[in-house]
C-alpha cells in the first residue's frame, strides 16, 4: 500500500509538472502573439501617419507672377521682331513662284501655325506656364503670333479683284492654317512618343521639373538666359535688316522696315489682353 500511495503520489507530481510546463508554453505564446500583434499596429500607424512635412519651396523674386509678365513681356516684343522679320521673307519668296502669287501671307500663315502647334505639343501646359513661362509666351505669342497675320490677311481679301479670289483666299485662310496648327501638334506627340519608346527605362527622363532646392534657381537661369539672347537679337536683327538693304541684299520698303522695329508695338497689347 505504501508502494502504491508513493506512486500514485509520483504521478500527481509528474502531471503537475506537465501541467505546469504546458501553462508556461501557453503564457509564452500568448505573449509572443500579443508582442506581434503589437508590432503589426505600430507598423500600421506608422505607415498611415503623413510623415515628416515637406521641405518649404525657396522664394525668389523671380516667383513674383508680375516679375513673370515684366519677363514675358520683354520676351513677347523682342521674339515679335523676329517673327515679323521671317513673315516678310516668306512672303516675299513665295511671291516668286506663280502658285502663290494672290496669297501674300498665306504661307506664313500655314508656317506660323505649324510652329505653333509644334511648339504647344513639345510641353504638357503646366510647363509652359509656371517651369518655363518667358520661353514659351516669347515663343507662342511673339514670334508665332507675329509670324501669323490676321489684319494683313483680311487686306489681302479686301483687295482681291474679282470676288471668286476674295472667296478663295477666304476659305483657305479660314482652313488650311488651322490643318498646319494639327500637324504641328501632331507631330510634337509623334517625335515624344518616339523618342520614349526609344529610351532604355532606366535613361527615361521625366518632363516635370522640381522648383524645390537647387532646381528652381536653375530653371530661372534657363529662363533669364533666354530673355538676354532675346533682346540681343532683338537689336542685331533690324540692325542686319538694315545692312541688308543698304547693300541690296534685299527689297524692302520702308514700310516693312519700319513694320519689323514697330512689331513689339502689336504684339504686347496682345500679350496683355490675352492675360
Amino acid at each position: 500500500e505504501a508502494a502504491l500511495e508513493l506512486a500514485e503520489a509520483e504521478a500527481e507530481a509528474e502531471a503537475e509538472a506537465e501541467a505546469e510546463v504546458e501553462a508556461e508554453a501557453e503564457a509564452e505564446a500568448e505573449a509572443e502573439a500579443e508582442a506581434e500583434a503589437e508590432a503589426e499596429a505600430e507598423e500600421e500607424e506608422e505607415a498611415e501617419s503623413p510623415g515628416p512635412p515637406p521641405a518649404p519651396l525657396l522664394k525668389s523674386v523671380l516667383d513674383d507672377v508680375r516679375v513673370t509678365h515684366v519677363g514675358a513681356v520683354l520676351g513677347v516684343a523682342c521674339w515679335s521682331i523676329a517673327g515679323t522679320t521671317l513673315r516678310l521673307a516668306i512672303g516675299r519668296g513665295l511671291l516668286r513662284h506663280g502658285f502663290l502669287t494672290t496669297y501674300s501671307n498665306f504661307g506664313a500663315n500655314c508656317v506660323g501655325c505649324y510652329l505653333m502647334g509644334f511648339l504647344e505639343g513639345v510641353a504638357p501646359i503646366h510647363t509652359q506656364i509656371h517651369t518655363f513661362p518667358w520661353i514659351f509666351r516669347s515663343l507662342l505669342v511673339g514670334f508665332c503670333g507675329s509670324l501669323t497675320t490676321f489684319s494683313s490677311w483680311m487686306l489681302d481679301i479686301v483687295d482681291r479683284g474679282t470676288a471668286s479670289l476674295a472667296f478663295g483666299e477666304l476659305i483657305s485662310g479660314l482652313t488650311m492654317p488651322f490643318v498646319f496648327l494639327l500637324w504641328g501638334h501632331d507631330t510634337a506627340a509623334l517625335l515624344l512618343a518616339g523618342a520614349v519608346a526609344r529610351a532604355a527605362p532606366e535613361r527615361r527622363v521625366n518632363l516635370s521639373f522640381s522648383r524645390a532646392g537647387g532646381g528652381g534657381r536653375e530653371l530661372h537661369l534657363a529662363n533669364i538666359v533666354f530673355v538676354a539672347l532675346s533682346v540681343v537679337a532683338a537689336v542685331v536683327i533690324p540692325v542686319a535688316v538694315e545692312a541688308a538693304v543698304h547693300r541690296g541684299l534685299v527689297n524692302l520698303s520702308l514700310i516693312d522696315r519700319r513694320s519689323v522695329v514697330l512689331a513689339p508695338l502689336g504684339a504686347v497689347p496682345r500679350y496683355a489682353l490675352s492675360h
